[in-house]
């Protein structure tokens, strides 16, 4: 990947804002944390996430649980 191909950073308040607006009370995902923990976290889950996911943009490395979708009938 170029410095061409990345785009600016991922911002605190974009992550701050999706998890906001996460529906509490629904399934937990692959990983099995519920999105009222990371909330509860405040700043500290935020910082995480942010960090993870800038990781993963600047390097195009996606982890595999991440492009898995699991539908559960």
């Amino acid at each position: 990947m170029t410095d061409d191909d990345i785009g600016p950073d991922l911002l605190k308040e974009e992550i701050q804002a999706a998890m906001s607006e996460m529906k509490n009370n629904k399934a937990e995902g692959y990983d099995g944390i519920p999105i009222e923990m990371l909330q509860c976290l405040g700043d500290v889950a935020t910082d995480f996430v942010l960090s993870l996911c800038q990781k993963i943009y600047t390097s195009g490395i996606w982890p595999e649980d991440f492009v898995k979708t699991v539908i559960i009938h």
